[in-house]
């Protein structure tokens, strides 16, 4: 069992493009806390938050936890507009970008509702294929300033048929196998667990695999844990 700063560590080695899927929503904003301060550590973190959540959390904190994350580091946050544009703008504001550090996507899923807009004539296919060519298009602005791009998944359930012929539903990343192509490093996070520390207080921890796509030929499993 390796721990969360090996992870981080592994993260900001070297430009990779990482997709962390997450099984249970409900720990994606404490999961998303826990990277954005150890990766603050490492260098800058410019922060896509086309989900809220993580924008949520940080309007939540009292004024101490608030300034322990962000004050005096350069942690860069967007929220979303109507143009989608705006994204690419902002990952692309030389004002802002440094080499090193990470940019975060949150998540995949919002990003393809933001493309589909309000039509109800899209497909999965047409989704897809746009929010392919925004991810490429931050790929190659994060590569050019020697940062990773972490992309948030939350996995849907599908129904897979089995040799049986009976049907079963299983969580797999939106976007599948765009995502697997574009990943070089895949996140699978743990069911949520909970346990009682000496102080009486629930603590949340998280494991995760760490899993080579396919791409890269075959799968390496790691686990990782850590508090949040």
């Amino acid at each position: 069992m390796r721990t969360f700063e090996d992870l981080l560590s592994q993260i900001t080695s070297r430009p990779q493009t990482i997709t962390i899927a997450v099984a249970d929503p409900r720990i994606k904003p404490a999961l998303m806390r826990k990277f954005v301060e150890g990766l603050l550590e490492l260098g800058q973190v410019h922060y896509i938050d086309l989900d809220l959540q993580f924008s949520s959390l940080l309007q939540n904190l009292s004024d101490e936890e608030y300034l322990e994350i962000v004050a005096d580091r350069s942690l860069h946050l967007i929220q979303p507009s109507d143009d989608i544009l705006d994204v690419i703008n902002f990952v692309s504001a030389s004002e802002t970008m440094i080499a090193g550090g990470v940019v975060i996507l949150d998540s995949i899923n919002s990003l393809q509702n933001l493309v589909a807009g309000s039509s109800s004539t899209h497909d999965s296919k047409t989704t897809n294929y746009r929010s392919s060519i925004l991810i490429s298009v931050i790929q190659m602005i994060s590569r050019f300033y020697l940062k990773s791009f972490l992309i948030l998944n939350v996995t849907k359930a599908r129904p897979k048929t089995q040799p049986d012929e009976s049907i079963s539903w299983e969580k797999e990343i939106v976007g599948g196998r765009m995502m697997r192509y574009k990943s070089d490093l895949i996140l699978e996070t743990s069911e949520l667990k909970q346990s009682i520390g000496a102080n009486s207080n629930p603590t949340a921890k998280f494991t995760l695999d760490r899993e080579f796509s396919a791409k890269n030929g075959g799968e390496e499993k790691n686990v990782y844990t850590a508090d949040l």
